[in-house]
């Protein structure tokens, strides 16, 4: 009896260790990621702030989910490799070499991410009138310590 929990506590032990850089890099990504909640918040506090109308709105919506939509696949490939790093480590804790190779990949697809992410805001800005532009430049300045 005495050895079956010794091995049930080995087991929830390794597995606990072995999810621990999953949850990390989850918590990791979710501090960096806005919600869609956080996102309409913020659009509705914009929104009061510059005044905009509902069609620069619609097509500030309409520029967030396209960015959105062109950084899906790069924001799952940045998933898959985390997992298989992970789980080349479970294989071979030594082969680090092999983990921060996979890692390496996420380089490209970071690129990407950032490149979709300005075109997107460039393209938002756009859309503002230079009015807006200077309140939210005013907006940005106060806020500053938020970034």
């Amino acid at each position: 009896m005495k050895r079956t929990w010794i091995v049930i506590g080995t087991v929830t032990l390794v597995a606990a260790l072995a999810a621990a850089p999953f949850a990390w890099a989850h918590q990791q990504a979710k501090r960096h990621e806005m919600s869609p909640f956080m996102t309409l918040e913020k659009l509705r506090q914009l929104r009061t702030e510059l005044d905009l109308t509902d069609a620069q709105l619609a097509e500030l919506r309409a520029i967030r989910k396209e960015t959105r939509e062109a950084n899906a696949a790069y924001r799952a490939s940045l998933r898959d490799n985390f997992a298989e790093a992970g789980l080349a480590l479970l294989a071979n804790p030594d082969d680090i070499a092999k983990a921060e190779a996979i890692l390496d990949r996420n380089e490209a697809a970071k690129k990407e991410l950032r490149a979709n992410v300005l075109d997107g805001v460039a393209d938002a800005i756009k859309v503002l009138t230079p009015e807006q532009r200077e309140k939210l430049t005013t907006v940005i300045d106060a806020r500053k310590e938020g970034f």
